[in-house]
C-alpha cells in the first residue's frame, strides 16, 4: 500500500506538472532541458552549483535570472533540492547549491 500512493504521487505530480506546462509552455521547456541536462551531467542525488550550470548547461540558462526561474521551477516539483549556503561542491563552499533529487 506505502509502494502503491507513493507511485500515485508521483504521477499526480507528473500530471500537475504536464498541466501547468499547457499553460506555460516557454517556461516549462526550457525548465525541462534544464532537467535533460541535468540527468545527462550528474547522477541522482549528486549536487551541483550553478556556476557550472551558467557555464555549460543549456544556453536558456546560461543567464543567472533564467536560471533561478528554471531552478524555481524543478524545486516547485521536486526535481531540485536547494541546499544550504556553504555547502561544498567540488571542493568549494557555495552560496547557491542544488542537489538532483534522487527520483531523476
Amino acid at each position: 500500500m506505502k509502494a502503491a500512493c507513493k507511485m500515485v504521487k508521483y504521477y499526480l505530480s507528473q500530471y500537475k506538472f504536464l498541466c501547468i506546462a499547457a499553460t506555460n509552455e516557454t517556461e516549462i521547456a526550457q525548465a525541462q532541458a534544464l532537467l535533460d541536462w541535468l540527468r545527462k551531467n550528474l547522477q541522482p542525488g549528486d549536487g551541483f552549483a550553478t556556476d557550472r550550470v551558467l557555464q555549460f548547461g543549456p544556453v536558456a540558462a546560461r543567464r543567472s535570472k533564467a536560471l533561478d526561474r528554471q531552478l524555481a521551477v524543478l524545486m516547485q516539483y521536486g526535481w531540485v533540492h536547494e541546499l544550504p549556503a556553504g555547502t561544498k561542491i567540488d571542493g568549494k563552499k557555495r552560496r547557491k547549491a542544488f542537489r538532483l533529487s534522487p527520483k531523476a
